[in-house]
């Protein structure tokens, strides 16, 4: 395994099946009826930051990284370091920007299940309460999973030149999107409850260009996201919310006002600063 700058790439049977977790009880999130405007959210917690992560490299038959959390005042939150995959054992300098280069791999199935060897290979970094966040491509869509461990609501924000989408996956699936002047065009329309028939998901990612499985599916904490979107030099942030802990931001060192911006409630205008987020770019092959 080799890490650059909070970000792994992990060798071929790295990731293997998670041990099962306790079904913990998800009140509040995507819990409105179909159609409904206003998805409801665990309360929002914004002061919070922790540092960037130290990991160290291991065998390529596990995966040992050291966590550095330290609590620290909103006007001393690190600046993030540009993210990128590399295969070399030296410790590489840091690239000046926010760049996540996003490697190629077989497309993951989509079902809140790491299976063995299905994100080997992705780009690997971590929010801010040390969470794994996996990013790959197939050459078409982008592919993102969340590697927690209690139910919650996560949100994942995808920003182009014309719009930026929040993708929103807890007990439900939903999307708000506000264009370029900040103003919101589309609004929640609750869907894809059924954690047995994908069929509706198919849907959603025929008409808006996404899906996700929902917390009830899979193993708790994990959400795998397609984004079929227009995605390359788009940027990308995330915002993770549990009844147990308080809520997870990606990238971990955004500043306090750019981690309001990705939870509920979502108003009729929101500018976000996605200055603070990462662009994604494919990595060269």
């Amino acid at each position: 395994m080799t890490d650059v700058n909070g970000i792994r790439c992990l060798p071929s049977g790295a990731l293997g099946l998670r041990p099962g977790l306790l079904l913990a009880v998800l009140l509040g999130f995507g819990l409105g009826a179909c159609g409904s405007s206003e998805p409801n959210t665990a309360p929002t917690t914004t002061d919070r930051a922790t540092t960037t992560i130290a990991a160290t490299t291991t065998a390529t038959t596990s995966v040992t990284t050291t966590v550095a959390t330290t609590a620290v005042p909103p006007s001393e939150v690190p600046a993030t370091t540009t993210m990128t995959t590399n295969t070399s054992t030296a410790a590489p300098s840091p690239l000046p920007g926010q760049e996540l280069l996003v490697p190629v791999q077989p497309s993951p199935t989509i079902d809140g299940t790491l299976e063995p060897g299905e994100w080997d290979g992705a780009s690997v970094g971590e929010m801010s309460d040390g969470t794994g966040l996996f990013v790959m491509h197939d050459g078409e869509s982008l592919y993102v999973a969340i590697d927690g461990e209690h139910l919650g609501a996560i949100n994942i924000a995808i920003g182009g030149p014309k719009d930026t989408w929040i993708l929103h996956s807890s007990a439900a699936l939903g999307s708000v999107r506000y264009d370029s002047g900040g103003e919101l065009s589309h609004d929640f329309d609750w869907c894809c409850r059924d954690a047995d028939d994908p069929s509706s998901r198919l849907a959603l990612l025929d008409a808006e260009g996404w899906q996700a499985n929902i917390g009830y599916t899979g193993e708790p904490g994990i959400v795998e996201y397609q984004v079929a979107l227009p995605w390359v030099g788009a940027a990308i942030a995330a915002s993770a919310q549990t009844e147990v802990s308080e809520p997870a931001f990606f990238p971990p060192g955004l500043p306090p006002e750019a981690r309001a911006q990705l939870v509920g409630p979502w108003p009729s205008t929101r500018t976000f600063q996605r200055g603070d987020w990462y662009t994604l770019l494919p990595a060269e092959e």
